[in-house]
C-alpha cells in the first residue's frame, strides 16, 4: 500500500474553503509530493488578473491548482481530483496564499503550504522555502 497525500487548494489564506482537492494514490511524503509541490508551485506569482511585467504566474489559486494538475499528470491513475477528502491520508498538504489577492498593480502574492500528518504540523511557510530533508534533522538527534 503506497503513502497517500492530498493536496487542498483553498480559495485564498488558510481559512478560506477549499477550491479542489487533488489525490495523490503514492509517494505522498515529504520528500515526494512536497518537493513536487515545491518544483511546480514555489516561484509562482500570485496575480488578480494577468500581468505582462511578472513572469511564472497563476492567475489565482484555481489557475494555480490547474497548472499543479497539469505538471503532476501523467497518464491513468496516480493522482486524481476529488470531491471532498478522506481523513484517511498519511499527508494533507493545504496550499494557499498570504493575505488577500493583491490587485494588478501591488505585488504578487506568494503561495503558502501547511504540510499535516494526522493532527500533526510538520512544516509551515512559503512554498519556496521548504526543504524536505530539515523536516528529518530532529529525528536523526
Amino acid at each position: 500500500m503506497g503513502t497517500a497525500g492530498i493536496t487542498h487548494f483553498h480559495q485564498g489564506d488558510i481559512d478560506t474553503p477549499v477550491l479542489c482537492h487533488v489525490y495523490k494514490q503514492s509517494d505522498g511524503y515529504p520528500e515526494s509530493l512536497g518537493d513536487q509541490i515545491k518544483a511546480i508551485l514555489g516561484s509562482k506569482n500570485i496575480v488578480n488578473g494577468i500581468r505582462f511585467d511578472l513572469e511564472n504566474q497563476a492567475n489565482g489559486m484555481g489557475c494555480a491548482a490547474a497548472q499543479f494538475i497539469a505538471e503532476i499528470k501523467d497518464g491513468t491513475g496516480g493522482i486524481y481530483m476529488i470531491a471532498s477528502a478522506p481523513d484517511w491520508a498519511d499527508y494533507d498538504y493545504h496550499i494557499y496564499h498570504e493575505g488577500k489577492m493583491p490587485q494588478a498593480s501591488y505585488p504578487p502574492a506568494r503561495l503558502m503550504m501547511k504540510i499535516m500528518s494526522g493532527n500533526d504540523v510538520r512544516w509551515q511557510g512559503k512554498i519556496e522555502d521548504f526543504d524536505s530533508a530539515s523536516l528529518y534533522e530532529n529525528d536523526e538527534a
